[in-house]
């Protein structure tokens, strides 16, 4: 499938990283479970940032599309301890549903980011 973007997008200091889904680099597998759907999105978006010649520490802000805000406590322990001290501003929406590839788990969450 041809998809008509880019992972991420520099533009002057910035970067601007897509949608990242909890797809594991390795195997190329969505897991069924949540907690490991997020860190896989984490990481996917560290790693766009590496791309880029970014590191987490520099993302500046996250949205975060979660299908099931009970799952918001979740998410935002994980995350917490994927950022440690560093605190980038962050928005988290409900969405009803997000993009499921075929013969996968549904997707969970979907992060975006913005660097620099």
């Amino acid at each position: 499938m041809n998809i008509p973007m880019s992972p991420f997008y520099k533009f002057n200091d910035l970067v601007f990283v897509s949608g990242q889904i909890g797809m594991d680099s390795q195997t190329g597998t969505i897991p069924a479970d949540f907690e490991q759907q997020t860190r896989n999105t984490l990481q996917n978006v560290a790693a766009r940032l590496n791309e880029a010649g970014l590191e987490k520490e520099n993302a500046i802000k996250l949205t975060v599309y979660l299908t099931d805000m009970s799952q918001f406590a979740q998410m935002n322990q994980i995350y917490q301890e994927f950022f440690g001290d560093h605190k980038p501003a962050r928005t988290t929406i409900g969405a009803a549903q997000l993009l499921t590839y075929p013969d996968a788990p549904k997707l969970l969450i979907e992060i975006d980011a913005i660097a620099g």
